[in-house]
């Protein structure tokens, strides 16, 4: 079962990071794991319409950010 962190849990690794980081490079390491975040959805999204388009007979949609 996977380890899902409750309130109090979220709030003691913000408190945590905050005294690791900083408050002034929080906003850059936010970036920065938005944009990680953001590059992993691309690439397991990508094959996975192929896939499904490949199993259903139809041809892959064009992404709208182009």
């Amino acid at each position: 079962m996977p380890f899902v962190p409750g309130g109090w849990e979220l709030i003691v690794l913000l408190v945590v990071i905050v005294l690791v980081v900083g408050p002034s490079k929080m906003p850059s390491i936010a970036r920065m794991l938005g944009k990680g975040v953001s590059e992993v959805r691309e690439t397991v999204t990508e094959p996975k319409k192929e896939i499904v388009a490949a199993l259903t007979g139809e041809e892959p949609k064009p992404d709208k950010k182009q």
